[in-house]
């Protein structure tokens, strides 16, 4: 839970992990060893409920909040080789990643929902990584492909599924890399569905945020600002007018 959380709030404020997963492995590990009985069966639960089967890129989630955390860092040519070869493993990593096999207590289809949930959450950190890395140009070839792809996953989720309590990220991740009104579109209305069937307040903030981006991506292409609104930074939009959003 713990590892979660502190995730969840890495992500949305580009911040450092408090703790390094390989010391929450070690507390499993000794949980585990103290344990008077299994906890496989607790341990999928947590899983399930908490990320579905994405739970496993919440490590890598970290790393990319850490390598958003270091960008003051680039000063030099030396820190900036650094910096693009560490984030050249994450994208490694990233692109590697395979779910895992889901619980057989659930039904087929919640399986293959939490798979897609897992996907979508899968290119919205290779779009967040690429965002990191090179800025907020919408038309970057990768920002299409990764806005493409999470929006491909997350149409395959039936609204109200279980599966939807975790696409926060991969909806903020898709608005922000939006190309067109389809797109939005499709954004929007799995907004409205998650307030109605969810209705916690992030979500409803959270689609706030993705609004005022669009905003001013349309000023920005009536005024020219912002490279004629090709750049917007939601992340700076999430600083500075809703503090406090966490995207999970």
């Amino acid at each position: 839970m713990f590892g979660y959380v502190d995730s969840v709030i890495t992500i949305s404020k580009c911040q450092p992990p408090l703790i390094a997963p390989e010391e929450l492995a070690e507390d499993n590990i000794s949980t585990a060893a103290t344990s008077p009985g299994p906890i496989t069966q607790a341990s999928n639960s947590y899983t399930d409920s908490l990320y579905g089967v994405a739970f496993p890129l919440l490590a890598i989630i970290n790393q990319i909040s850490e390598l958003a955390h270091r960008r003051k860092d680039r000063v030099d040519e030396l820190s900036e080789l650094w910096f693009r070869q560490s984030a050249a493993r994450i994208k490694m990593c990233l692109e590697a990643w395979e779910p895992e096999i889901v619980s057989p207590l659930q039904r087929p289809s919640q399986n293959q929902e939490l798979i897609d949930a897992a996907y979508a959450i899968q290119w919205a950190s290779i779009l967040r990584l690429h965002q990191v890395v090179e800025g907020y140009n919408r038309s970057d070839r990768p920002v299409i492909e990764s806005t493409s792809k999470i929006l491909d996953h997350i149409s395959k989720i039936r609204f109200g599924s279980p599966a939807e309590s975790i696409l926060i990220f991969p909806l903020v991740m898709a608005g922000s890399g939006c190309q067109d009104d389809e797109q939005r579109m499709m954004v929007r209305e799995r907004w409205m569905v998650m307030e109605r069937t969810i209705g916690f307040d992030n979500i409803y903030r959270a689609r706030q945020m993705v609004e005022a981006v669009w905003k001013e991506v349309d000023e920005g292409i009536l005024d020219g600002s912002n490279d004629g609104g090709v750049k917007v930074n939601w992340a700076k939009i999430r600083y500075s007018d809703f503090p406090g959003l966490v995207l999970f």
